[in-house]
């Protein structure tokens, strides 16, 4: 009996080393590429950064060429809000619909997801949904994208949920995308899973007064 055991963890523990190399290997590989795709964003706001300390002159048109690089969008929000610079944010991007794009373009070019911006974007839909036993509204925005150049399909992804007092550029953890086709299903039946699926995992807990 005890030849039997050890001849099956013989066999056994190899496997589980491998599996483990291969698990942290995948890891570390996560976190440097997580690293330098932050560092990259953070490097790109260095010099607006360095006069906004100095309190040196800044026009617009440098933020809207800064802002060509949409992913760049909250961050440099959140910079002329601290230095009280929010004057110079253009007007057009602040409204919740374009919020919402940029935190579904920023989450989609996290090395994790897509890991690059997507070939196209366009705003779909946005849909309330009501919860806390109908007390509050919550809103998705939909979003559908294309992935890169030799791909025609068109995929669905969300944003948010937004709550109706939602800090501008605050951030929205629940933003995510399963990667499927967009004509899969309806808009409707996209926002009722995914809303589903938060709900199971209870992921929107936060939002209630008390525990759902």
């Amino acid at each position: 009996m005890w030849d039997a055991m050890l001849k099956i963890l013989s066999i056994i523990t190899p496997v589980i080393i491998i599996f483990g190399s291969i698990t942290l290997f995948k890891y570390i590989i996560f976190k440097f590429k997580s690293n330098k795709y932050y560092k990259n964003l953070n490097h790109q706001l260095d010099s607006l950064i360095i006069k906004l300390k100095k309190n040196e002159e800044i026009s617009k048109n440098e933020i809207k060429n800064l802002l060509n690089n949409f992913e760049l969008t909250g961050m440099v929000y959140e910079s002329l809000k601290y230095y009280e610079k929010l004057n110079l944010f253009p007007d057009n991007l602040k409204s919740l619909e374009k919020q919402a794009e940029f935190e579904f373009v920023f989450w989609l070019m996290h090395p994790s997801e897509l890991g690059y911006k997507p070939k196209a974007i366009e705003f779909v839909d946005k849909i309330e949904k009501k919860i806390d036993n109908d007390t509050k509204v919550i809103t998705y925005f939909i979003f559908k994208f294309n992935k890169q150049e030799n791909d025609n399909k068109f995929y669905v992804g969300f944003s948010g949920p937004y709550e109706k007092n939602h800090v501008p550029f605050s951030g929205t953890i629940r933003t995510f995308s399963y990667f499927h086709e967009i004509d899969f299903m309806s808009i409707e039946n996209h926002v009722d899973e995914h809303h589903k699926n938060l709900l199971k995992g209870h992921r929107l807990d936060y939002l209630y007064k008390t525990a759902p």
